[in-house]
């Protein structure tokens, strides 16, 4: 599957360019590197229907290699509903040797794409790829057969690999060669960081029906199917990245500080607010020679960013326009980043205290009230008090002790002039 002639050269993406693909009309181009290094992590961020997962899938497909791929990707439409002839134009870095320029491949079926990949000819780059519904495998292992790396980009009902089976497979290996270097312990070591909150061990347990995998909750010991749908998606993409890791660096230390490229498909899917902030951090620390690109949703994958490369979709005419966005979030507040250029609200309260809150300030601007009208603001004016101003709950709270304090004293005065 896999025949980079020299493993020591690390491969990078350096951009993709579109045009004429679904949504993509003029031609677009994406970078994912910078003054020649490539970026480690992009984000690409945009409304539904923005061309998020085109992307990814149009590097999967520009960087497949045989017919047997084409077909799976034919077979889910990907190339159907173009505009004309779709070009995708791929770019990598890290070669010694640059290959000539305006060689393709694809399907010259109408519409048809063709892909430009100036020098990445005859060469593989090691890439994983994840769609949105990553569905934990149900079959075994024994059979030594795994799934297309990339297929649930395409197709959503592409299980994944079965990583209780993996887990169990992987125990029985390192303890039939007798090497401390299991990658088992890799393996459960990174799954117990991610998962602390909720998982406190993981261990192979003999019950009715053979070995399993157990772990350790608040609530005690459960089996993979039974834990939550964030984690137990975030589990099946993290073992099956392993097993395809372990697969091509067979003989690596530590295959997981390997290189290769990813692409996840809503990264943040399912994930409590808590996990997002940290996801990308504790993914750059545990895989960093991975060039990770992602799509998301989430303000909060965004703010816990360092100098990732974040790129926005939007929406003009009749067509998708890309745009690099060089804002440094990383210290901003959340409500900050949904009210910036990246995910463009007009404002992070609820539309229902935008409308009191404007209908105030348009009383507020008339000379005079009549009697509905002032019975009307001191609604109002009951409700925005109400309203959460600061950053911090505390600070809000002492505002209303000193807003109390306020109005009492102002009472006890009344009482005395009387």
């Amino acid at each position: 599957m896999f025949n980079i002639k020299n493993k020591n050269q690390p491969i990078y993406l350096e951009s993709i360019s579109l045009a004429g693909i679904k949504c993509f009309g003029p031609k677009q181009t994406i970078k994912f590197s910078e003054n020649g290094k490539p970026k480690m992590w992009t984000m690409i961020l945009g409304d539904n229907g923005t061309g998020k997962s085109t992307i990814l899938k149009s590097i999967a497909w520009a960087l497949s290699r045989n017919k047997q791929d084409y077909k799976f990707i034919n077979d889910n439409e990907f190339i159907r509903n173009f505009r004309t002839t779709g070009i995708v134009a791929l770019e990598a870095i890290g070669f010694k040797d640059l290959h000539e320029a305006n060689k393709y491949f694809g399907r010259l079926d109408k519409p048809h794409i063709i892909i430009y990949s100036p020098n990445i000819k005859d060469t593989n780059i090691p890439i994983f790829g994840y769609g949105s519904y990553r569905r934990l495998g149900t079959k075994g292992l024994s059979n030594g057969e795994f799934p297309f790396q990339f297929a649930s980009l395409f197709d959503e009902s592409t299980e994944l690999i079965n990583a209780e089976d993996w887990l169990l497979k992987a125990d029985y290996e390192d303890a039939k060669s007798k090497q401390n270097n299991r990658k088992i312990d890799r393996v459960k070591s990174i799954l117990l960081r991610i998962l602390r909150e909720e998982v406190s061990d993981i261990r192979i347990e003999k019950g009715d029906f053979g070995y399993g995998v157990e772990f350790k909750t608040r609530y005690g010991w459960v089996n993979i199917k039974n834990l939550s749908t964030g984690y137990k998606s975030l589990i099946t993409w993290m073992v099956d990245l392993a097993n395809w890791l372990n697969i091509y660096y067979p003989n690596s230390e530590n295959p997981l500080k390997e290189q290769a490229v990813v692409l996840i498909d809503e990264i943040d899917l399912h994930l409590h607010v808590s996990l997002q902030r940290e996801l990308v951090s504790f993914l750059r620390e545990t895989f960093p020679k991975i060039q990770f690109i992602v799509t998301a949703h989430s303000p909060l994958v965004v703010q816990g960013s360092e100098d990732e490369n974040i790129i926005v979709l939007e929406k003009e005419s009749d067509h998708v326009v890309i745009k690099s966005n060089s804002l440094n979030v990383k210290n901003w507040r959340v409500d900050q980043i949904l009210t910036s250029d990246l995910f463009g609200l007009e404002s992070s309260r609820s539309k229902m205290t935008e409308t009191k809150m404007q209908r105030r300030y348009d009383l507020l601007k008339k000379d005079s009230l009549n009697e509905a009208e002032q019975n009307e603001m001191e609604d109002l004016e009951v409700f925005i008090n109400k309203v959460p101003l600061k950053d911090d709950p505390k600070l809000d709270e002492a505002s209303q002790i000193i807003q109390d304090a306020a109005n009492a004293l102002k009472e006890l005065k009344k009482i005395n002039n009387d």
